[in-house]
């Protein structure tokens, strides 16, 4: 089954009567949906949570969160297997020795694609490491 889907929105348009189509990419608007609120969580947890007292925390939760939710995000976040992954990514990020702006995409797949001219162009930052960006 294909996992990429597109939807068709039809809107009137004010001049005559005609119709405006409108194709939107399901997957990019998912991805981008799931990186907004990946990024809001980890707002969350850096402003209110890391590095402070999880019943003190949970008084009070932040605007628009209900207080339940609030509880079960504080909770998760100071389980031993949050902790355990947030140290092991730490780790990975600081062994990291080519910066990449690729979003997903890797490193090898972005080297192949600008060796054939594909939207990815090559630059060297100030130290002369290897940089991919999108063109």
């Amino acid at each position: 089954m294909d996992s990429h889907y597109s939807l068709v929105v039809q809107t009137p348009l004010d001049d005559d009567h005609s119709m405006k189509t409108w194709t939107i990419d399901t997957d990019y608007t998912r991805q981008k949906l799931n990186e907004a609120w990946r990024n809001y969580k980890h707002k969350l947890y850096e402003t209110f949570v890391e590095d402070e007292d999880p019943s003190l925390v949970k008084e009070v939760a932040p605007r628009n969160i209900p207080l339940e939710d609030w509880h079960k995000f504080v909770d998760y976040c100071n389980t031993d297997k949050f902790k355990a992954m947030s140290e092991r990514n730490k780790m990975n990020r600081e062994q990291q020795i080519m910066p990449s702006s690729l979003g997903r995409t890797s490193i090898a797949i972005a080297s192949e694609q600008a060796s054939f001219g594909e939207r990815y162009s090559e630059s060297r930052d100030y130290k002369g490491r290897l940089l991919y960006a999108y063109s």
